[in-house]
C-alpha cells in the first residue's frame, strides 16, 4: 500500500509539471507575462538554442568543408618514373596526413574562440536575464491568483537575518549543484543519479518563487520539501531529463526556455505526501489557493499556518543532510534560523 502511495506521489508531481494548460490564464490575463514569455522564447529558443544549432549542423561542417578543399593535393604527373612515383607517393601521404591534422587544430581552434567569445558571454548574460524575466513572471502569476503577497517588516535586523538566509541558500544550491555532478561520474549508475539529484533541485528552483511570496524561511521551505521528496522529485523529472540527456549547452538552453511555464504551473500545483493521510488536507489548501475568493488574505493566512503544522509531522527524507553538513564545515556554523511569522 506503501508502495502504490509512493508511485502516486511521483506521477502526480510528474504529471503536474506538465499541465502547461494552466498557463494559458495567464498568458491571456497578463500582459506582463505574456511579454517576459516572448523574451524568454526569442533569447533562449531562438538566439541562444538556434545558434548553436546553426554552429553545429551548418557552420562547422561548412568550415571543415572549406578547409579540406583548400587542402587537397594536386595529383601526381603520370609522365614521372617508378622511383619518382613512389617518392612522391610517399610524400604526399605524409603532407596529406600534416594537412589534415592541421585542419583538425583549426576547427578545434575556431570552436575554442567561438565558445569563449561568443556561447560562454551570451550564457551568462541570458542567466542573469533569465532570472530578472523570471521573477516578474512569478511576481505576476502570484498577483493574479492571490491578489499580492504576503506582507512582512523591514527591521535591520530582519534584513541582516534575511541577507544570511539568502547567502545560506545559495551555498546550499552551489552544493547541491556540485553534488549532481559529481554522482554523475559513478560507474553505471552515475547517470540515474544524477538525474534524481537534478530532479530535486529544480523543482526546488521551481517552488522557490512561491515560497518566498508565503514568506517561508529557509528552514520551512526545505522541511515541506523533504516530506514531499516523491511529489518533488516527479515534479522536477522532465527539466532533470532535458539537461542530463543533452548537451550540456542545448539543454540548458531548453531548460531556460522552459522553465516559465513550470514555474507558473509550480504556483498552482499541488503536492501530494506519500507518508499520511494530509495529502487530502494539501489539496484543499492549494484548491482554497486556487479560488479567487473575497477575503485572499486569510486564504493566504490559512495556507500557510496548515501548511506549518503539516510539515512538523514528518521530517521527510533529508536530501539537504549532505549539503548542509558541507556548508556546516565552511562556514563552522549552523545554517541561520529564522523566527516564524
Amino acid at each position: 500500500m506503501q508502495i502504490l502511495k509512493c508511485f502516486s506521489a511521483y506521477f502526480n508531481g510528474l504529471f503536474d509539471s506538465l499541465k502547461f494548460h494552466h498557463c494559458l490564464f495567464y498568458f491571456m490575463t497578463s500582459k506582463t507575462i505574456r511579454y517576459r514569455t516572448i523574451q524568454c522564447f526569442i533569447l533562449n529558443g531562438v538566439i541562444f538554442v538556434g545558434n548553436i544549432l546553426l554552429a553545429k549542423h551548418i557552420i562547422r561542417p561548412l568550415i571543415s568543408y572549406i578547409l579540406s578543399s583548400a587542402s587537397e593535393m594536386p595529383e601526381v604527373s603520370s609522365t614521372t618514373d617508378n622511383y619518382d612515383l613512389d617518392l612522391d607517393l610517399d610524400n604526399s601521404s605524409s603532407s596529406s596526413v600534416w594537412i589534415e591534422n592541421m585542419n583538425n587544430m583549426i576547427e578545434i581552434g575556431l570552436y575554442i574562440l567561438y565558445q569563449i567569445l561568443w556561447l560562454w558571454p551570451f550564457y551568462l548574460l541570458s542567466f542573469a536575464l533569465n532570472g530578472m524575466w523570471y521573477q516578474d513572471i512569478a511576481d505576476h502569476a502570484f498577483i493574479l491568483m492571490n491578489g499580492k503577497r504576503k506582507s512582512r517588516s523591514f527591521s535591520f535586523a530582519n534584513w541582516v537575518n534575511f541577507m544570511a538566509e539568502e547567502v545560506y541558500r545559495y551555498l546550499l544550491v552551489a552544493v547541491c549543484l556540485l553534488q549532481g555532478i559529481v554522482v554523475g561520474f559513478i560507474p553505471f549508475i552515475g547517470k540515474w543519479l544524477c538525474i534524481i539529484h537534478f530532479a530535486w533541485l529544480y523543482a526546488l528552483y521551481s517552488f522557490e518563487y512561491k515560497w518566498s511570496f508565503l514568506s517561508w524561511n529557509l528552514n520551512k521551505r526545505l522541511g515541506y520539501f523533504e516530506r514531499h521528496w516523491i511529489y518533488f522529485f516527479g515534479f522536477g523529472t522532465p527539466l532533470a531529463l532535458i539537461t542530463v540527456l543533452f548537451p550540456k549547452f542545448l539543454g540548458s538552453g531548453i531548460y531556460a526556455l522552459c522553465f516559465p511555464c513550470f514555474l507558473i504551473v509550480s504556483i498552482v500545483a499541488k503536492p501530494i505526501d506519500h507518508n499520511s493521510n494530509t495529502s487530502d488536507n494539501d489539496k484543499i489548501q492549494h484548491d482554497n489557493l486556487h479560488h479567487h475568493h473575497n477575503n485572499k488574505d486569510d486564504i493566504k493566512d490559512n495556507i500557510d499556518n496548515n501548511q506549518s503544522k503539516s510539515i512538523n509531522k514528518s521530517r521527510g527524507l533529508p536530501i539537504f543532510s549532505i549539503s548542509k553538513k558541507i556548508i556546516g564545515l565552511i562556514l563552522k556554523k549552523k545554517p541561520p534560523k529564522k523566527k516564524e511569522e
